[in-house]
């Protein structure tokens, strides 16, 4: 132990060093872009880049979809068919729900 302060004594006597010193641990702990600061900031970074390419996706997902309904006229009648539960005058549709036993 007293070999290591005799080697760090020097260097510690060197105000230049202190200074140095004591502006590295200032930027490092104390300063508004702390370490911790710049962690918590690309943490969310990394987040947000992930919900950026989910919903770019699923908007390309969206505008095939949108571009295959409005092509043609039957993929647009199965569309509303099966989605909004639609038909003709002449036809009777019957939904079957199955009831869970928990509820």
């Amino acid at each position: 132990m007293q070999k290591i302060i005799a080697a760090i004594w020097p260097i510690l006597k060197n105000k230049y060093y202190v200074v140095m010193l004591a502006f590295v641990v200032w930027i490092s702990f104390f300063d508004g872009n702390n370490v911790y600061e710049i962690y918590k900031f690309r943490v969310t970074y990394h987040q947000l880049q992930k919900e950026r390419n989910f919903y770019l996706t699923e908007t390309a997902k969206v505008n095939a979809e949108k571009q295959e309904l409005f092509s043609n006229e039957k993929s647009l009648e199965k569309f509303a068919r099966e989605r909004y539960f639609m038909k003709r005058d002449d036809e009777d549709i019957y939904i079957f729900e199955t009831v869970n036993k928990a509820e």
